[in-house]
């Protein structure tokens, strides 16, 4: 769900993208290994918040490892017969304010739109994002919705949030979260009629 790398200070070092992207290499599942890519993956890789375009190093280990990298991309696999829709974003906050790079805001590689529109068929779809905010956006033509980005909540002490990498909420940092198509802002019980599904 992407942030393969970190550049955060308080760190004892860094491991070569060729490293992790082998130890990734080394999972199976029956229908492959699938990713995107998260903030950190571009932030860190200073020529692509330059010229804004890619592949950045941590996608391309992944690429070179023979991990499907999804950028504003879906697959139409099936399972025992049945098909379904593989569908992931680039990142929403791909690339940084920077003067050097003529931007003075943040920018997202990520596109909803078309990558949905690669869609051709009623069979459901699994959309995997990082960033969680997303959901506000996402169709309920999107059956089931995987994001990572907010480590659990960041700070989680016996059970008190003091800070929240979440818009969505302290209370919606991690876990199965279900969301009423007519209002995605409000979460739903399980039971009701209309669902769209986050999992953090």
């Amino acid at each position: 769900m992407g942030d393969y790398v970190d550049g955060h200070r308080f760190r004892r070092g860094s491991i070569p993208s060729r490293d992790w992207a082998n130890v990734f290499a080394g999972f199976t599942a029956p229908l492959g290994t699938h990713a995107v890519l998260g903030n950190h993956d571009r932030w860190e890789d200073r020529t692509a918040q330059l010229t804004g375009a890619g592949p950045t190093f941590a996608g391309q280990a992944l690429l070179d490892a023979g991990i499907s990298l999804y950028q504003n991309k879906a697959v139409g696999p099936q399972k025992n017969g049945h098909p379904f829709w593989l569908a992931g974003l680039d990142d929403q906050i791909a690339l940084a304010h920077n003067k050097k790079a003529g931007r003075d805001h943040w920018l997202g590689k990520d596109d909803l739109a078309a990558t949905l529109s690669q869609v051709s068929d009623d069979a459901p779809v699994l959309l995997i994002v990082h960033e969680p905010e997303i959901i506000r956006k996402v169709p309920p033509r999107v059956s089931l919705t995987l994001s990572g980005h907010t480590h659990g909540g960041q700070i989680n002490l016996f059970g008190y949030k003091p800070a929240s990498g979440n818009v969505l909420g302290k209370d919606r940092n991690y876990g199965h979260i279900i969301y009423d198509d007519a209002d995605p802002t409000h979460p739903v019980t399980p039971l009701a009629a209309a669902q769209r599904h986050l999992i953090i």
